[in-house]
Protein backbone atom coordinates (compact mmCIF):
# COMPACT_ATOMS: atom_id res chain seq x y z
CA UNK A 1 0.00 0.00 0.00
CA UNK A 2 1.52 3.29 -1.10
CA UNK A 3 0.90 5.99 1.49
CA UNK A 4 1.01 9.61 0.30
CA UNK A 5 2.26 12.26 2.74
CA UNK A 6 -0.36 12.45 5.46
CA UNK A 7 -1.34 14.47 8.50
CA UNK A 8 -1.74 11.38 10.67
CA UNK A 9 -3.92 8.32 11.27
CA UNK A 10 -7.55 8.19 12.36
CA UNK A 11 -8.35 4.72 13.78
CA UNK A 12 -12.01 3.92 14.39
CA UNK A 13 -14.21 1.17 15.73
CA UNK A 14 -17.37 0.47 13.70
CA UNK A 15 -20.33 -0.58 15.88
CA UNK A 16 -21.44 2.15 18.23
CA UNK A 17 -18.71 4.49 16.99
CA UNK A 18 -19.10 5.40 13.32
CA UNK A 19 -22.57 3.86 13.11
CA UNK A 20 -25.40 2.57 15.28
CA UNK A 21 -26.86 0.69 12.30
CA UNK A 22 -25.76 -1.92 9.76
CA UNK A 23 -24.73 0.85 7.37
CA UNK A 24 -22.63 3.98 7.78
CA UNK A 25 -24.85 7.08 7.46
CA UNK A 26 -24.17 9.26 4.42
CA UNK A 27 -23.45 12.23 6.69
CA UNK A 28 -20.63 10.23 8.30
CA UNK A 29 -19.30 8.97 4.96
CA UNK A 30 -19.12 12.50 3.57
CA UNK A 31 -17.41 13.82 6.69
CA UNK A 32 -14.75 11.08 6.81
CA UNK A 33 -14.14 11.50 3.09
CA UNK A 34 -13.55 15.23 3.62
CA UNK A 35 -10.87 14.41 6.20
CA UNK A 36 -9.21 11.93 3.83
CA UNK A 37 -9.06 14.63 1.17
CA UNK A 38 -7.31 16.87 3.70
CA UNK A 39 -4.54 14.31 4.14
CA UNK A 40 -5.68 11.97 6.94
CA UNK A 41 -5.24 8.21 6.60
CA UNK A 42 -7.88 5.88 8.06
CA UNK A 43 -7.95 2.51 9.80
CA UNK A 44 -11.21 0.80 10.67
CA UNK A 45 -10.63 -1.82 13.35
CA UNK A 46 -13.54 -4.02 14.40
CA UNK A 47 -14.43 -7.16 16.31
CA UNK A 48 -16.57 -8.22 13.34
CA UNK A 49 -15.42 -10.96 10.94
CA UNK A 50 -14.57 -9.85 7.41
CA UNK A 51 -17.79 -11.05 5.74
CA UNK A 52 -19.96 -9.05 8.12
CA UNK A 53 -17.81 -5.92 8.28
CA UNK A 54 -16.83 -5.51 4.63
CA UNK A 55 -20.28 -4.59 3.25
CA UNK A 56 -20.39 -1.78 5.79
CA UNK A 57 -16.93 -0.31 5.21
CA UNK A 58 -17.05 -0.76 1.42
CA UNK A 59 -19.31 2.28 1.29
CA UNK A 60 -16.34 4.50 2.14
CA UNK A 61 -14.99 6.02 -1.12
CA UNK A 62 -11.29 6.15 -0.19
CA UNK A 63 -8.48 3.63 0.48
CA UNK A 64 -8.00 2.56 4.08
CA UNK A 65 -6.57 -0.03 6.45
CA UNK A 66 -9.12 -2.57 7.63
CA UNK A 67 -8.60 -4.88 10.62
CA UNK A 68 -11.16 -7.52 11.62
CA UNK A 69 -11.72 -9.73 14.65
CA UNK A 70 -9.95 -7.22 16.90
CA UNK A 71 -6.87 -7.07 14.66
CA UNK A 72 -6.35 -10.77 13.94
CA UNK A 73 -6.39 -9.96 10.22
CA UNK A 74 -5.28 -6.68 8.66
CA UNK A 75 -6.19 -5.78 5.07
CA UNK A 76 -5.87 -2.84 2.77
CA UNK A 77 -8.99 -1.70 0.95
CA UNK A 78 -10.24 -1.59 -1.69
CA UNK A 79 -7.77 -4.24 -2.92
CA UNK A 80 -8.53 -6.67 -0.01
CA UNK A 81 -4.81 -7.44 0.15
CA UNK A 82 -3.89 -9.21 3.41
CA UNK A 83 -1.17 -7.27 5.22
CA UNK A 84 -0.86 -9.17 8.50
CA UNK A 85 -2.42 -12.10 10.37
CA UNK A 86 -2.38 -13.69 13.83
CA UNK A 87 -3.81 -17.19 14.26
CA UNK A 88 -4.40 -19.49 17.24
CA UNK A 89 -2.73 -22.94 17.11
CA UNK A 90 -4.87 -26.07 17.31
CA UNK A 91 -2.93 -27.05 20.42
CA UNK A 92 -4.71 -24.35 22.42
CA UNK A 93 -8.05 -26.20 22.13
CA UNK A 94 -7.55 -28.46 25.16
CA UNK A 95 -6.82 -25.54 27.50
CA UNK A 96 -9.82 -23.65 26.16
CA UNK A 97 -12.00 -26.71 26.78
CA UNK A 98 -10.84 -26.96 30.40
CA UNK A 99 -11.83 -23.36 31.13
CA UNK A 100 -15.26 -23.80 29.55
CA UNK A 101 -15.88 -27.07 31.39
CA UNK A 102 -15.12 -25.40 34.72
CA UNK A 103 -17.62 -22.64 33.96
CA UNK A 104 -20.21 -25.04 32.50
CA UNK A 105 -20.29 -23.66 28.98
CA UNK A 106 -18.63 -24.26 25.62
CA UNK A 107 -17.17 -22.25 22.77
CA UNK A 108 -17.34 -21.83 19.00
CA UNK A 109 -14.38 -21.76 16.62
CA UNK A 110 -14.12 -19.13 13.89
CA UNK A 111 -11.95 -20.33 11.02
CA UNK A 112 -11.17 -16.99 9.42
CA UNK A 113 -11.36 -15.32 6.02
CA UNK A 114 -9.12 -17.84 4.20
CA UNK A 115 -11.50 -20.71 5.09
CA UNK A 116 -14.78 -19.02 4.17
CA UNK A 117 -15.24 -17.89 7.80
CA UNK A 118 -16.82 -21.15 8.91
CA UNK A 119 -18.08 -21.05 12.48
CA UNK A 120 -17.87 -24.47 14.16
CA UNK A 121 -19.75 -25.73 17.21
CA UNK A 122 -20.13 -29.19 18.72
CA UNK A 123 -23.53 -30.82 18.79
CA UNK A 124 -24.67 -31.73 22.28
CA UNK A 125 -22.55 -29.08 23.98
CA UNK A 126 -25.25 -26.41 23.90
CA UNK A 127 -28.93 -26.27 24.78
CA UNK A 128 -31.63 -26.10 22.11
CA UNK A 129 -32.17 -22.41 22.93
CA UNK A 130 -28.46 -21.66 22.58
CA UNK A 131 -28.25 -23.41 19.22
CA UNK A 132 -31.31 -21.49 18.06
CA UNK A 133 -29.59 -18.25 19.08
CA UNK A 134 -26.44 -19.18 17.13
CA UNK A 135 -28.53 -20.00 14.07
CA UNK A 136 -30.42 -16.71 14.18
CA UNK A 137 -27.20 -14.80 14.76
CA UNK A 138 -25.40 -16.58 11.91
CA UNK A 139 -28.27 -15.83 9.55
CA UNK A 140 -28.26 -12.16 10.51
CA UNK A 141 -24.49 -11.79 10.12
CA UNK A 142 -24.27 -14.13 7.11
CA UNK A 143 -21.91 -16.47 8.96
CA UNK A 144 -21.42 -20.08 7.89
CA UNK A 145 -22.48 -22.10 10.96
CA UNK A 146 -21.15 -25.68 10.87
CA UNK A 147 -21.83 -28.57 13.27
CA UNK A 148 -18.87 -30.83 14.01
CA UNK A 149 -18.68 -33.93 16.25
CA UNK A 150 -15.21 -32.93 17.45
CA UNK A 151 -12.92 -29.92 17.16
CA UNK A 152 -9.95 -32.28 16.91
CA UNK A 153 -11.44 -33.73 13.71
CA UNK A 154 -11.17 -30.38 11.92
CA UNK A 155 -8.42 -30.48 9.30
CA UNK A 156 -7.07 -26.99 9.98
CA UNK A 157 -4.09 -26.61 12.32
CA UNK A 158 -4.91 -23.04 13.25
CA UNK A 159 -7.97 -20.87 13.81
CA UNK A 160 -8.64 -17.16 13.94
CA UNK A 161 -10.66 -16.95 17.15
CA UNK A 162 -12.66 -18.73 19.82
CA UNK A 163 -16.01 -17.26 20.91
CA UNK A 164 -18.17 -17.74 23.99
CA UNK A 165 -21.62 -16.28 24.63
CA UNK A 166 -22.82 -15.71 28.17
CA UNK A 167 -24.63 -13.46 30.59
CA UNK A 168 -22.60 -10.49 31.83
CA UNK A 169 -21.16 -12.00 35.04
CA UNK A 170 -20.09 -15.28 33.45
CA UNK A 171 -18.78 -13.41 30.40
CA UNK A 172 -16.36 -11.37 32.49
CA UNK A 173 -15.29 -14.50 34.35
CA UNK A 174 -14.59 -16.28 31.06
CA UNK A 175 -12.70 -13.26 29.78
CA UNK A 176 -10.49 -13.14 32.86
CA UNK A 177 -9.75 -16.88 32.76
CA UNK A 178 -8.84 -16.85 29.05
CA UNK A 179 -6.53 -13.88 29.44
CA UNK A 180 -4.92 -15.10 32.67
CA UNK A 181 -4.51 -18.82 31.93
CA UNK A 182 -4.21 -18.87 28.13
CA UNK A 183 -2.57 -15.45 27.68
CA UNK A 184 -5.05 -14.66 24.92
CA UNK A 185 -6.70 -11.36 24.10
CA UNK A 186 -10.30 -11.99 25.19
CA UNK A 187 -12.40 -8.89 25.93
CA UNK A 188 -16.07 -9.31 26.84
CA UNK A 189 -18.41 -6.95 25.00
CA UNK A 190 -22.12 -6.63 24.39
CA UNK A 191 -23.20 -8.86 21.52
CA UNK A 192 -24.13 -6.56 18.59
CA UNK A 193 -26.90 -9.02 17.68
CA UNK A 194 -28.55 -8.83 21.12
CA UNK A 195 -27.32 -6.28 23.66
CA UNK A 196 -28.76 -8.42 26.48
CA UNK A 197 -26.01 -10.99 25.84
CA UNK A 198 -22.24 -10.75 25.96
CA UNK A 199 -19.70 -12.22 23.58
CA UNK A 200 -16.09 -13.05 24.44
CA UNK A 201 -13.81 -13.28 21.41
CA UNK A 202 -10.43 -14.86 22.19
CA UNK A 203 -7.64 -14.17 19.72
CA UNK A 204 -3.85 -14.44 19.52
CA UNK A 205 -2.18 -12.32 22.26
CA UNK A 206 -1.00 -9.86 19.59
CA UNK A 207 -4.40 -9.72 17.89
CA UNK A 208 -5.82 -6.63 19.53
CA UNK A 209 -6.78 -3.23 18.24
CA UNK A 210 -3.89 -1.28 19.73
CA UNK A 211 -1.35 -3.60 18.14
CA UNK A 212 -3.09 -3.19 14.77
CA UNK A 213 -2.56 0.57 15.05
CA UNK A 214 1.10 0.14 16.00
CA UNK A 215 1.65 -2.32 13.13
CA UNK A 216 0.18 0.13 10.62
CA UNK A 217 2.29 3.01 11.87
CA UNK A 218 5.45 0.89 12.11
CA UNK A 219 5.37 -0.93 8.78
CA UNK A 220 4.02 1.93 6.71
CA UNK A 221 6.08 4.63 8.41
CA UNK A 222 3.08 6.80 9.11
CA UNK A 223 3.99 10.12 10.62
CA UNK A 224 1.84 12.47 12.65
CA UNK A 225 -0.63 11.99 15.49
CA UNK A 226 -3.05 9.08 15.91
CA UNK A 227 -6.68 9.89 16.70
CA UNK A 228 -8.71 6.89 17.89
CA UNK A 229 -12.36 6.40 18.85
CA UNK A 230 -14.28 3.49 20.35
CA UNK A 231 -17.16 2.54 22.63
CA UNK A 232 -16.57 -0.88 24.21
CA UNK A 233 -14.02 -2.92 26.17
CA UNK A 234 -12.29 -4.25 23.05
CA UNK A 235 -11.51 -0.63 22.12
CA UNK A 236 -9.44 0.04 25.24
CA UNK A 237 -6.11 -0.86 23.61
CA UNK A 238 -7.14 1.17 20.55
CA UNK A 239 -7.45 4.30 22.65
CA UNK A 240 -4.28 3.50 24.58
CA UNK A 241 -2.32 3.46 21.30
CA UNK A 242 -3.58 6.90 20.27
CA UNK A 243 -2.27 10.42 20.72
CA UNK A 244 -5.81 11.75 21.11
CA UNK A 245 -8.43 9.43 22.60
CA UNK A 246 -12.17 9.65 21.90
CA UNK A 247 -14.66 7.58 23.91
CA UNK A 248 -18.30 7.53 22.89
CA UNK A 249 -20.85 8.66 25.45
CA UNK A 250 -22.01 5.10 26.19
CA UNK A 251 -18.49 3.66 26.56
CA UNK A 252 -17.58 1.82 29.78
CA UNK A 253 -15.54 3.51 32.51
CA UNK A 254 -12.13 2.07 31.46
CA UNK A 255 -12.48 4.01 28.18
CA UNK A 256 -14.04 7.22 29.47
CA UNK A 257 -11.48 7.44 32.26
CA UNK A 258 -8.57 7.73 29.78
CA UNK A 259 -10.37 9.67 27.06
CA UNK A 260 -9.41 13.19 26.06
CA UNK A 261 -12.85 13.65 24.50
CA UNK A 262 -16.30 12.19 25.21
CA UNK A 263 -18.36 12.17 22.01
CA UNK A 264 -22.16 12.00 21.72
CA UNK A 265 -23.81 8.70 20.79
CA UNK A 266 -23.29 7.09 17.38
CA UNK A 267 -27.05 7.29 16.82
CA UNK A 268 -26.57 11.07 16.78
CA UNK A 269 -23.46 10.92 14.54
CA UNK A 270 -21.55 12.03 17.62
CA UNK A 271 -18.20 10.95 16.23
CA UNK A 272 -18.21 14.00 13.97
CA UNK A 273 -18.29 16.25 17.03
CA UNK A 274 -15.60 14.12 18.68
CA UNK A 275 -13.27 14.29 15.68
CA UNK A 276 -13.77 18.03 15.32
CA UNK A 277 -12.72 18.47 18.94
CA UNK A 278 -9.72 16.21 18.38
CA UNK A 279 -8.59 18.15 15.32
CA UNK A 280 -8.74 21.35 17.35
CA UNK A 281 -6.31 19.82 19.85
CA UNK A 282 -3.60 19.24 17.23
Amino acid sequence: MVIPPCKGLIALDIDGTITAQKEIPKLMIDYLNSLYKKGWQFALITGRPFSWAYPTVSSLPFPLFFAVQNGALLFELPSKKLLNSYYLPKGSLSSMEQICQQLKTDFLIYSGYARQEACYYRLGHFSINEVSYFQQRAHFFKEKLVVTPSFQSLDSQHFLSFKCFAAKEKAYDLSMQMEKKLKLHAPAIKDPFNKEKFVIQATHPLAYKGEAVRHICRYFSLQGPVIAAGNDHNDLSLLQAATIKIAMEDAPIPLTSIADIIAPLASKAGLIDGLEQALNLI
